[in-house]
């Protein structure tokens, strides 16, 4: 069980807003609450809607949902077939339908939008780095080098990211590029 708060960045006010079995969730740009939760029986998830008037579920999926993201034109979901890999997809919410974009043998995840590109990161070639989805052409780019890179955000030009020291993890940056430093090969 989790608890969803809303934390008031002025004054420090703090409310829970949800207490359910959450496993993923994104605020929409109307300001609901898109969740994922396990099946109850089965493997899979629930796909729910939060706001102020009502908590209701939208559909079930065969998919297990572990991470969504939003901006005001997608809903991007990473999530999962039974003893599969982690990968993305765009959900439509209207016809409840789940399409892929990033499917590899490989493991995708810590998704998030800059922009119409999304930003992930993957294992590719056994190195966690952090990649871009041109979600207009499909290609993939590698946006980090020299180790382990994840959670990526990028604010104004500058890509930060979580990355390994000797004492544990820090937090890195560097200049966002939309050019990539080179095109990923993901079969």
């Amino acid at each position: 069980v989790a608890n969803l708060h809303e934390y008031g960045i002025r004054d420090g006010h703090d409310r829970i807003m949800l207490t359910d079995d959450i496993r993923g969730f994104c605020v929409l740009p109307d300001g609901s609450i898109l969740y994922s939760r396990d099946k109850p029986h089965g493997f899979g998830s629930e796909l729910w809607l939060f706001n102020e008037k009502e908590n209701r579920m939208l559909f079930e999926t065969e998919l297990l949902v572990g991470e969504l993201d939003a901006n005001g034109k997608y809903v991007a979901a990473v999530a999962r077939h039974d003893f599969e890999n982690w990968d993305i997809y765009l959900l439509d919410l209207q016809n409840h339908e789940f399409k892929p974009v990033v499917a590899t043998p490989w493991i995708e995840g810590s998704v998030g939008f800059v922009d119409q590109r999304l930003i992930f990161t993957a294992n590719y070639e056994k190195i966690y780095a952090i990649h871009m989805c041109d979600l207009e052409t499909g290609e993939i780019y590698q946006l980090t080098s020299n180790g382990y890179a994840d959670h990526g955000v990028v604010m104004d030009s500058t890509l930060y990211f979580v990355g390994i020291h000797k004492d544990g993890y820090d937090l890195y940056r560097t200049i966002y590029k939309a050019q990539a430093i080179e095109r990923i090969n993901t079969s």
